[in-house]
């Protein structure tokens, strides 16, 4: 049987990668919250961060520390995308195997556009990344307002539940 170290770093290989094996390190009830989503279930998990998977072209694990089930995760993400790279610090729990539940923690600020912009960008109120307004993923109208997605995930998960994403 795997430590719970090697669960961790097996899935952020296969996470970042876009392998299937990630969403097989899931708990069925696990639970992720981060600077800007949270999510409860693996399935809406991987359906919904699958976009910022995508641009990840490579992951730098800095430090696994493992105490117990407890796992921290400190590293750096490649990215293919304006902002190259983005340091992430990301604590797990694994139980039976698999990883139960997951808090990221990361500077979201180089992901928010630059003032000035020719572009007219949006940011998705899901996972607060840019969105191109004349190019978005998904729309959704809430109370008068225009919403644009980064994802149909993203999209999909504001609507279940928009007053989530919009407090604060």
């Amino acid at each position: 049987m795997s430590s719970p170290a090697e669960i961790v770093e097996r899935y952020l290989e296969a996470l970042y990668a876009g392998r299937p094996e990630a969403r097989a390190l899931l708990a069925e009830d696990f639970h992720f919250s981060g600077p800007a989503a949270h999510f409860h279930g693996a399935d809406a998990f991987i359906r919904a961060t699958g976009h910022a998977a995508r641009t990840a072209r490579s992951v730098e694990i800095e430090k696994l520390f493992s105490a117990g089930s407890e796992v921290a995760a400190f590293y750096v993400l490649h990215l293919d995308h304006r902002v190259t790279q983005i340091r992430i610090a990301e604590r797990f729990r694994v139980e039976q195997g698999r990883i139960a539940s997951s808090t990221m923690v990361m500077d979201t600020a180089p992901f928010l556009p630059g003032s000035g912009a020719a572009r007219q960008i949006a940011i998705d109120p899901v996972c607060r990344m840019e969105v191109d307004k004349a190019a978005p993923a998904a729309t959704r109208e809430h109370e008068g307002t225009t919403y644009y997605f980064c994802s149909t995930g993203c999209a999909e998960s504001f609507e279940r539940h928009p007053a989530e994403y919009l407090d604060g």
